[in-house]
């Protein structure tokens, strides 16, 4: 049994194509993309992004904190060398935490209904509301597959430290 930390570079699987067009033309979604395996950091990564993407509601002028960059939205870049690391990724999910949050305390009727539009989406309009679910969604999609990749590196669940409901942060 591998414990968690030596599976942090670990390839969970092959990426797909990164955000723009498939081969066969078809739209595809943001996904990072490094010589073909993507690991469990990056993953967290892309759905930390993608998250904080969605929060702010609007591709221009989005840019997400310093070490952090811009590269998955390009379809050329790679990843640095050295990966993000846990600490730098849990300080932007804290960040993140603080900032769903307030975006759903602060969320009108008028800003719920607002069409936005997104280029991973086909460039169709959908409502903040809309887009909101829709990050609910990707960063589920997201934990199962690190759970089942975890669950396929025999990491029992007593060192996930998963838990149903979200806690307090402390200092919070």
């Amino acid at each position: 049994m591998a414990p968690p930390s030596l599976c942090w570079n670990t390839p969970c699987w092959l990426a797909p194509p990164p955000c723009g067009k498939s081969a066969s033309g078809a739209s595809t979604r943001i996904t990072p993309s490094h010589q073909g395996s993507i690991s469990s950091g990056r993953i967290t990564y892309h759905v930390l992004f993608g998250l904080d993407w969605y929060l702010t509601g609007s591709p221009e002028g989005f840019a997400p904190p310093a070490p952090f960059t811009l590269n998955v939205l390009d379809p050329a870049s790679v990843f640095p060398e050295q990966p993000y690391t846990k600490e730098q990724l849990h300080g932007y999910l804290v960040q993140l935490r603080q900032k769903c949050q307030a975006t759903m305390a602060e969320l009108s009727d008028e800003r719920a209904r607002r069409q936005v539009t997104f280029p991973c989406q086909g460039g169709n309009s959908l409502s903040f509301f809309e887009l909101q679910l829709y990050g609910m969604r990707h960063v589920q999609e997201h934990a199962a597959q690190l759970s089942l990749f975890l669950g396929q590196h025999a990491i029992p669940d007593e060192a996930l430290d998963w838990v149903p409901w979200a806690k307090e942060e402390p200092g919070s």
